[in-house]
Parts: structure tokens; sequence; C-alpha cells
């Protein structure tokens, strides 16, 4: 695909064909990539091929491409990346979170709980009391 800059000369951009390329280039977390092997993507679509090297550089681009052309995952990994990176879990801050209740079920709504501890990626949680 021949991408134009809002000059009207080709712009050279780096193009990769599977996820995998994508994931590693620019960056994405390994639960992303995990979360997109699971749900079967595997190679990108052409419209992701020629959009995400031009959001991970900072462009502003338009597409345009039929339903089912991956245009949504294209623009919301950069969005998933972001909130990862801005959302780290450290002891002391206050978070929403379901719980398992008694019987084992989820409870049915968030409680508030403070992060007490972290380990292997994981928040040890104190709710507090209704």
């Amino acid at each position: 695909a021949i991408i134009m800059g809002t000059n009207g000369e080709p712009m050279k951009v780096s193009q990769y064909s599977t996820f995998q390329e994508a994931v590693e280039e620019f960056g994405y977390p390994p639960f992303l990539q995990a979360a997109l092997a699971r749900r079967g993507f595997f190679y990108l679509t052409p419209v992701q091929q020629c959009s995400l090297p031009l959001m991970r550089d900072g462009h502003d681009f338009m597409a345009s491409a039929f339903t089912g052309s991956g245009k949504t995952t294209a623009y919301l990994l950069p969005i998933l990346k972001s909130l990862n990176e801005g959302a780290r879990l450290v002891p002391g801050i206050q978070v929403a979170s379901h719980y398992k209740t008694k019987d084992g079920s989820r409870s049915a709504r968030p409680s508030i709980a403070t992060v007490r501890g972290m380990k292997n990626g994981l928040g040890a949680l104190e709710f507090e009391e209704a």
C-alpha cells in the first residue's frame, strides 16, 4: 500500500504482516499479545499494516475501509498500551474490584480495596468493610 503524506508525497512507513511482529516492534505488553492470539488474531489486515506504524510515529491519519477490516483493533491497540503503561498497581493505592464470596461466586458489584502488595503481576488487596 502507498501511504501519502499531507504534502501529497509518498511516506516511507515500516509495514508488518503479523501481530507478533507488531507486538515486538511497538512494545505492546505480553498480556496483549496473548489476548490477541487467544482470539485468533495472527495476521494484520491491510488497514492495520498501514495505520499501526503511523500511530506509533505520532502521525494523524484517516482510514476508510469496509466493516470487519480491522480498523477498531488498529486504533485500540495503542490505547490499550497507553492504559497499561499508566495504570500500574503499587502498594497503597485504592482500586475498585470484584472479589470471591464465601460460596466461591463473584461479588455482585465491585468494592473499594487498598493494594497491600504485588507479586508476579498480581495484587494483594485489602477490602473495606461494608
